[in-house]
This record gives C-alpha cells, sequence and structure tokens, in this order.
C-alpha cells in the first residue's frame, strides 16, 4: 500500500521508523540489520552520459511470527511504500521455529530445548551400546557416515 507522509516529512530514518510504528499501530522494534543492497545513500548516478543525484533510500522492517512488514522511503517522495506478507499455518510454525519476531526468552527457551535433544540422543545411544565393543563400534561408524554426510551436503551448497 501506499501511505501518504505528513506536510513534514521525516528528518531521518530513525524518524521514519518512529512515525512508521505511530501510524500502523506497531508496538515492537523494527529488525536491525547490518546495511545491504537494498539501503542506499544519496549518491550520483550517471545516465547517458551525465551525472543525475539519487537521494537517499530508506527501509524497515518489522518481524513477527504471523508476518512480516516492510516500509520503504525514498527521500523526497510523498509516500511511502508498505509491504505487508502474511505467513500460513506452515509459515507460522516456522517462523516461531526460527525464533522470527520473538523476545531472547523464546530463544533461549528453544535453545535449551534443541540441545536438550541432542543430549538426550547421544545418552541414548550410549545406553543401547551398553558400552561393549561390537555395539560401539558399529555406533561409530553410524556417526562418523552420518557426519560425512552432513560435511559434504553442506561443502556443496
Amino acid at each position: 500500500m501506499q501511505l501518504a507522509l505528513p506536510a513534514q516529512p521525516p528528518a531521518d530514518l530513525k524518524a521514519f521508523t518512529v512515525w512508521i510504528q505511530g501510524e500502523l499501530n506497531l508496538h515492537h522494534e523494527p529488525i536491525q540489520r547490518p546495511p545491504r543492497a537494498g539501503d542506499k545513500p544519496p549518491r550520483d548516478a550517471a545516465w547517458d552520459g551525465r551525472k543525475m543525484h539519487q537521494p537517499a533510500q530508506w527501509k524497515v522492517e518489522f518481524q513477527t511470527p504471523q508476518s512480516a512488514i516492510i516500509a520503504e522511503y525514498v527521500v523526497g517522495n510523498q509516500f511511502a511504500t508498505i509491504t505487508r506478507q502474511d505467513s500460513n499455518t506452515l509459515g507460522f510454525f516456522t517462523r516461531m521455529h526460527k525464533g522470527v519476531g520473538m523476545n531472547i526468552g523464546w530463544i533461549l527457551l528453544a535453545d535449551s530445548f534443541a540441545g536438550s535433544l541432542i543430549l538426550l540422543a547421544i545418552t541414548g545411544v550410549l545406553l543401547w551400546t551398553r558400552m561393549r565393543g561390537s555395539r560401539l563400534t558399529m555406533a561409530g561408524i553410524m556417526g562418523s557416515s552420518i557426519a560425512l554426510l552432513l560435511l559434504f551436503t553442506l561443502q556443496s551448497l
């Protein structure tokens, strides 16, 4: 959607972020990311042998488990472009699994569960082998095979 800017447009990215939060009734902070290719400061561009001044472009992203809201503004325009991407049920659970838009408590809880499952798997294999030579050797061979499979798979990406 196109959102008209107020008579006095925001002076900088921080003021633009505060204005977007007020207009869209967003109560959480935007995602802080390092500068990317989409972030463009004021610059000069060559067009048909002439130098033309290009204004800065501001981009702010708000992420929640349910949706992603991206606000873009080219300094000097009279409107900002707002894009909202809603998640379906599978997308919601995927975003919850990744911890997108969640606080630090949720992320620590999810990481604790993951660490517990890894520890449970390792101790389960050790209990199954009962530290006997033949089973322990088989578990070692299977573990090495899985580790090599993961290593080769990750290298091919």
